[in-house]
């Protein structure tokens, strides 16, 4: 596997962890955003209902017992969800921080990007190119003489057939 697709396939799994860790974060925040505008819907009926109930007491000072137990119950469930506000501005405030530590290793990853691609531009680019040229060097000069390899393998067998003859005339004459 080369340098570039290393490269490309760390890229592409840091695409991958942030969309799969944002997303979570962005859906938890969105699911935050709406319980907070339902605890403000809540929090303004509630407003709304004490106002009839403050109406209610000047005009039925009967009911007084009644609408303050009522009052109570509402006050019971605002504190419900203020606890729950609080918890949830503590997970978000955790999200926050593990944010923060993803945008601290994305930026060491490009750190050591740049200095994989600065390496690989400085030394490996030039030795390869030094390599290069020296195997096509090398290619060019055997495949000169590649024909002058033919030329001389049919003289040497030639020069063999001569030998033969001259071996058996010599052979003869002694």
């Amino acid at each position: 596997m080369t340098n570039n697709e290393l490269l490309l396939s760390i890229s592409r799994m840091l695409d991958t962890k942030l969309k799969v860790e944002i997303q979570p974060i962005k859906d938890a925040l969105q699911s935050v955003k709406d319980e907070v505008k339902e605890i403000n819907v809540r929090l303004q009926n509630v407003e709304t209902e004490v106002q009839q109930v403050k109406v209610e007491v000047e005009q039925l000072n009967g009911e007084v017992q009644k609408l303050k137990v009522e009052i109570e119950q509402l006050n019971g469930e605002v504190q419900k969800l203020k606890v729950g506000v609080e918890q949830v501005k503590v997970d978000v405030q955790k999200l926050k921080v593990e944010v923060e530590q993803v945008k601290v290793d994305v930026q060491k990853l490009k750190d050591e990007t740049y200095q994989l691609r600065l390496n690989q531009e400085k030394t490996i680019m030039p030795r390869l190119n030094t390599i290069e040229s020296c195997y096509t060097g090398t290619y060019n000069r055997y495949r000169s003489y590649v024909e002058k390899m033919e030329t001389a393998f049919m003289d040497i067998d030639v020069l063999k057939m001569v030998v033969a003859e001259h071996s058996e005339k010599l052979l003869k004459l002694a």
